[in-house]
C-alpha cells in the first residue's frame, strides 16, 4: 500500500477524533463470494443488515467515529448514502 494510505486510518484514530469512541466496521464484498463453497464462510452481509448496530453505537457514543473498511465500490456507495 501506499503510505499515504497507510497514514490515513492511524491518523483518523487519534486527536482527528475529538477522543470520542471508534467503531472499526470491514464490509467483506467482492472477496467473500470466493469462500462460500465452505460451509463455515456465511453470506457477503451487505450495509443495511449493520445499520442497526452502527446507528445504536453512535446513539451511546455521541462523539462517535464510524471507519468503515471495505473493498466493495457498491458497499461503499450503500455507506456514503
Amino acid at each position: 500500500l501506499e503510505s499515504e494510505l497507510l497514514g490515513r486510518p492511524r491518523g483518523a484514530t487519534r486527536g482527528s477524533r475529538g477522543g470520542g469512541a471508534l467503531l472499526g466496521v470491514h464490509l467483506r464484498g467482492s472477496d467473500k463470494g470466493k469462500y462460500l463453497a465452505s460451509a463455515a464462510s456465511g453470506r457477503p452481509v451487505p450495509p443495511k443488515e449493520y445499520e442497526p448496530l452502527v446507528e445504536s453505537f453512535l446513539r451511546t457514543h455521541r462523539n462517535g467515529t464510524v471507519f468503515v473498511a471495505t473493498d466493495s465500490p457498491s458497499f461503499l456507495a450503500e455507506v456514503r448514502a
